[in-house]
């Protein structure tokens, strides 16, 4: 099946250029700030991630009599603790991912950001990229185990529990400043979702652009891309970004199945079956203490791996719409007290169309599954630096729905499904945090939560942090977290026989994490850490087959999972970078290892200049232990690397690059998500690709 680009795609791409095209003509003869003034801060604005600076009796960062600081450039975490911390005084294992590094590794998505951070690895069952961490990855998990955050919001809708990493992010990857990566639990300061880590995207500001860049790519599979970047910062104090980017590619047109070998199924061959389209755009306003910002996204993707047992000759396709906007108040005042608000709207839409032909059922028919949210978000939180050891951390947040719906039909029988359903939550946190010595921090914090249909519970962590050395940090980290039953978990079912039936009684899924981390920095640049980690769940919520050949949701009996990862990197001043990270640990429940869970990963991104200053080549393999897939099969350890070649200003503003991505990515097999999903035991990994751009700054 080829799909046809929707026409409301078409529209908002085309409505988005003219705003943006527009902005820039406008503005053009307003004088703005230089790019190198020194507002244009190198570090995450405070205001887009409601995180205030230290006060003004805190060594500053990058002071050199700070005891945990070593180099003046030291990258800044600010999801970690509601606060601008260093990775050294986080109370979380942390990475950051630069604008620099999106543009030199060329990363099309947060999935290929995650891709290269220690612990993670990417699954895909054709329709979705999702997030593996620490050795877990439950089939048909929607990303709801980990938290992605926009500059401080959540983006898991309330429906499936949804946050997409792949390329129809509300935010074009152009607009990101940095992304912060914090493993573990989250939910003492965020709630729901922030079991396994949480994910903060820091967009630009105007003064990090001062000027347009438009960027065009093309490449193999008739791939095209465009993205046009706008941003400026203002004399009078107005600051403005806005981004619109569109996807469309062919892909695969012949994929292969191994293993498939029946004419039901075309010999394990779909064709013409991979086309993605995407397109998405974000604007953000700035003025003082307050921010607006506004995204929206569309992506509709075949469904090239027939998941739900469709038609292999007409596999269907999915369709995902999004739309945010958020208005925040940042408010410091000068007794080191700061004050944050924000809220925000959501509006989320799901499709999914699912054919099925002769070759399995008696009559052909086609599935549709829809689901729809609309739902405000309000969070406030207080942060006091009550004087130079001490600072103090409380806040309140609450979501409300406005609309949801699951609504489902075929075209034999009409209606299947149709359920409006409420859906409101709030919580409550507090944080301090004690320097008692030179040497010694603690940080502790609890979070109580109430949500609609499931209950209450209660989130604490604890950290200690010490600095036996200007060198040397150690975490002794415990975090307990929870995720709140999806309203598609608790009530979503088919008609029988072997339907899905609801389950209204599910319990939250908690997790308890336990970590012992050492990070040591070198004199001559090099940084390593080696962590240790623990975590226990209870009550995961699986599919469970009933006697009748039905379907259910329903709470397990635990898991568990121990391991090791290391990590070291160094950068030079010639731009030059290395980083070299490996994973080794055990998921497993009830002595037996988890399907989708990887005992071991490894991987190193490289970033050398060649020729002159301008010109890098790097290069980011991967390589992930074998999997298991519900039938008890092993799938074979998968090896990915990407190539990108990046030219800068080779001509007044002009950049070139080309790159080849997912070598060796046709010889991964992936283990199929179980048997309702897909009738092949094994998915492709992603299909090698390469690409060619042009940006130009005005």
């Amino acid at each position: 099946m080829k799909l046809s680009t929707p026409q409301s795609v078409t529209l908002k791409w085309a409505a988005f250029l003219s705003v943006v095209a527009l902005t820039s003509i406008v503005a053009a003869p307003v004088h703005a700030q230089d790019a190198d003034s020194p507002h244009a801060a190198t570090m995450p604005s405070t205001s887009s991630a409601q995180i205030a600076p230290p006060a003004d009796d805190q060594p500053p960062i990058g002071d050199e009599g700070s005891e945990l600081m070593l180099f003046k450039d030291i990258p800044v975490v600010v999801a970690a603790g509601m606060r601008q911390q260093t990775l050294q005084q986080a109370p979380a294992s942390v990475s950051i991912v630069t604008a620099n590094d999106i543009e030199l590794f060329n990363y099309r998505s947060l999935a290929d950001v995650l891709r290269g951070q220690r612990s993670f690895y990417i699954y895909s069952n054709a329709l979705d990229n999702y997030a593996g961490v620490r050795g877990l990855q439950i089939p048909g998990n929607q990303n709801s185990q980990i938290l992605v955050l926009q500059d401080g919001r959540p983006t898991n809708e309330l429906v499936l529990g949804a946050s997409t990493i792949d390329q129809g992010f509300g935010v074009p990857m152009e607009a990101i400043k940095q992304v912060e990566v914090i493993r573990g639990p989250g939910s003492s300061l965020y709630g729901t979702n922030a079991m396994f880590g949480v994910v903060n995207v820091v967009t630009k500001d105007g003064a990090d652009v001062n000027g347009i860049i438009e960027k065009t790519e093309v490449g193999s599979d008739e791939t095209i891309h465009q993205n046009i970047l706008y941003g400026q910062q203002f004399k009078d104090g107005w600051d403005v970004l806005a981004d619109i980017s569109g996807l469309s590619t062919a892909g695969d047109q012949d994929i292969i199945y191994d293993g498939v070998t029946d004419t039901a199924h075309d010999y394990g061959h779909i064709r013409s079956s991979d086309d993605l389209y995407t397109v998405n755009g974000f604007t953000k306003i700035k003025n003082g203490p307050l921010t607006f910002q506004l995204d929206s996204s569309d992506r509709q993707t075949d469904d090239s791996a027939a998941t739900y047992l469709t038609s292999f000759s007409n596999p269907g396709w999915q369709r995902e719409e999004q739309t945010n906007a958020t208005i925040r108040l940042d408010h410091d005042f000068d007794d080191g007290q700061e004050l944050h608000a924000m809220a925000y709207y959501t509006h989320y839409v799901y499709r999914l169309k699912s054919p099925y032909d002769t070759t399995q059922v008696p009559v052909p028919y086609t599935y549709y599954t829809n689901a729809d949210d609309d739902f405000l978000g309000e969070q406030i939180h207080y942060g006091w630096q009550v004087n130079k050891a001490f600072h103090l951390l409380a806040g309140v947040d609450a979501t409300e729905a406005l609309h949801t719906r699951q609504d489902d039909s075929d075209t034999l029988t009409g209606a299947v499904l149709n359920v409006p359903a409420s859906y409101s939550a709030y919580g409550v946190f507090a944080e301090a945090t004690d320097q008692l010595t030179d040497w010694l921090s603690l940080t502790a914090g609890a979070r109580f939560d109430e949500v609609q249909r499931v209950g209450t519970n209660l989130s604490p962590r604890f950290a200690a942090i010490l600095t036996p050395t200007k060198q040397d940090t150690i975490k002794a980290l415990y975090g307990s977290a929870f995720r709140s039953p999806t309203l598609s978990d608790l009530l979503y079912q088919t008609p029988p026989p072997s339907g899905v039936i609801a389950n209204p009684q599910l319990k939250p899924e908690k997790i308890d994490t336990y970590e012992l981390a050492w990070e040591r920095q070198y004199d001559n640049g090099w940084q390593t850490t080696v962590n240790g980690y623990l975590w226990k769940m209870s009550n995961e919520i699986g599919t469970v087959v009933l006697p009748d050949g039905s379907t259910q949701q329903q709470n397990g009996t635990g898991l568990m999972s121990e391991g090791v990862e290391v990590e070291g990197d160094k950068k030079w001043d010639s731009g030059a970078s290395l980083r070299a990270y490996a994973t080794y640990g055990h998921a497993f429940q009830d002595g037996s290892t988890l399907v989708h869970s990887p005992a071991w990963i490894a991987g190193t991104s490289i970033a050398v200049p060649v020729l002159r200053k301008n010109m890098f080549l790097t290069i980011e393999p991967q390589v992930v232990g074998q999997m298991r897939n519900d039938l008890g099969e092993y799938m074979p350890p998968t090896f990915l690397t990407n190539v990108v070649f990046t030219s800068r200003d080779f001509y007044k503003g002009w950049t070139f690059q080309a790159g080849a991505y997912n070598l060796f990515g046709n010889f991964a097999r992936l283990p199929r998500e179980g048997p309702f999903n897909q009738v092949e035991t094994s998915l492709d990994g992603p299909s090698p690709e390469v690409l060619i751009s042009l940006s130009c700054k005005f």
